[in-house]
């Protein structure tokens, strides 16, 4: 498969990837008593209720172009969620922040599998093949306790409530420095930095999956 190949397969996928992986903190908060991702039509699996104009699209198509389909970086639009309308809030915490990763892990194994067990044509091998990649990478990639990905609000449901609150307000911060160090390492180093680590984290794990 050519980088341009994959670059397109993922540019097309991402959405499904991450709008999977917000479907799963949405379903695990009303699960856990939080009815307000159901009543904002959250708890779904259709993409467009998860897109982000700017996070899920724009974002996405602007570092395809800038670097020739070396790196790509998106994000889907978060799910809200009120620990506090749980009966455990911290244990709710912890757990639907897991659930997204969790979700993301779960697909990837299972186009894993099917790129390994069915006879498709070459191009839905090839898609099969992003999919799991992306999935297992968004998986690893949110666990890290950067804010707002989801590893932070699992250190934060163990952090005293005034050291969680302020933990978390840096997620905006966050999100703007975790782009600018993507970027920057490409433009400047030409290292996909965010590639690397999808790589170092998901390819051992897809590799245990495909020779089982």
């Amino acid at each position: 498969m050519s980088v341009r190949s994959a670059a397109l397969w993922l540019f097309v996928l991402l959405p499904w990837v991450l709008s999977l992986h917000e479907y799963g903190h949405a379903k695990l908060a009303d699960m856990s008593g939080d009815d307000l991702p159901l009543r904002q039509g959250r708890v779904t699996l259709n993409p467009l209720r998860h897109t982000h104009p700017v996070w899920t699209v724009a974002l996405p198509g602007l570092t395809l172009l800038a670097t020739g389909g070396g790196i790509v970086l998106a994000a889907a639009r978060p799910v809200l969620f009120r620990p506090e309308a749980c009966r455990k809030p911290r244990v709710a915490l912890a757990l639907v922040s897991a659930a997204g990763p969790l979700m993301n892990l779960l697909t990837g194994w299972a186009a894993a599998l099917a790129w390994r067990l069915l006879w498709v044509p070459p191009v839905i091998r090839d898609g099969l093949l992003v999919f799991a990649v992306a999935s297992v990478g968004v998986a690893f990639l949110n666990l890290f306790p950067l804010p707002p990905l989801d590893g932070s609000r699992v250190v934060a449901a163990m952090l005293p409530e005034s050291a969680a609150e302020w933990y978390l307000e840096m997620g905006v911060w966050g999100s703007l420095a975790a782009v600018a160090i993507g970027l920057g390492t490409w433009l400047s180093l030409k290292l996909n930095l965010v590639g690397a680590l999808n790589r170092e984290s998901s390819l051992p794990l897809l590799d245990r999956i495909l020779a089982s």
